[in-house]
């Protein structure tokens, strides 16, 4: 049986707390010969469309759905597969948005940042059963959801910073198309690796600069600096 190499789940320079331009991305998914990728960028499929257009430029074998990361009444929310940006953010009709687009709806780090779990479970169509910036027990909670509601998992890198693009990677199986396969056949993790402190801090900085937050940037700082006097001391 056919199988795709592939990402779900990471941000490019188009999001608020990413600096990754879509062609380092384009470059870290050749090195790893993936069959597909899919960007999702904070509230905007803008990431996606300007990788799909460089991928069509280059002339390369490289699926790119269209896709975003939207912020909803519930928390937030992946649209794939979809042609046009998602306006609303209020659930119910976020997810009929989606749907009258034949998007796939998918639900990343389900406790970090949401609301009513559960129901957000019966909304979607994929859970995230892995995310690298995911504590052990969040991503083991995950797993159980989508076990418990039947829906496929995922494992998913959340990467803001190119170090982190490899954290977690899968296959698909099936030969048919890609937006079939993730709901119907295997997906397995080729690498699953959680992102360390030094970059989740990285990412929290390029935040604090891109958003122009001097109360971020010195939270950080002080949380550095007292992780580092803690291993000091001992």
């Amino acid at each position: 049986m056919a199988s795709r190499r592939g990402l779900i789940h990471c941000h490019s320079s188009y999001s608020y707390d990413c600096a990754v331009s879509p062609r380092r991305i384009l470059q870290f998914a050749m090195s790893e010969s993936l069959d597909f990728l899919i960007l999702t960028d904070h509230d905007t499929i803008a990431g996606s469309l300007a990788l799909r257009d460089e991928v069509e430029r280059r002339n390369l074998q490289l699926e790119v759905p269209i896709a975003a990361e939207y912020k909803t009444s519930h928390g937030d929310i992946i649209a794939a597969f979809i042609e046009h940006e998602i306006v609303s953010r209020e659930l119910e009709s976020f997810v009929a948005e989606v749907r009258k687009q034949n998007g796939l709806l998918l639900l990343p780090h389900p406790y970090d940042h949401h609301k009513d779990v559960e129901l957000l479970a019966t909304q979607v169509d994929l859970i995230e059963v892995f995310n690298s910036r995911s504590s052990a027990d969040h991503n083991s909670a995950s797993a159980e959801l989508a076990n418990r509601t039947s829906k496929p998992g995922y494992w998913a890198p959340d990467a803001h910073i190119p170090s982190t693009l490899g954290k977690a990677l899968i296959t698909v199986s099936g030969s048919g198309s890609l937006r079939y396969s993730l709901e119907n056949e295997t997906i397995t993790p080729l690498s699953a690796t959680r992102a360390s402190r030094s970059d989740l801090w990285l990412s929290q900085y390029v935040k604090a600069f891109k958003t122009k937050s001097p109360r971020l940037f010195f939270r950080l700082s002080m949380t550095i600096a007292l992780s580092l006097l803690r291993q000091a001391i001992g």
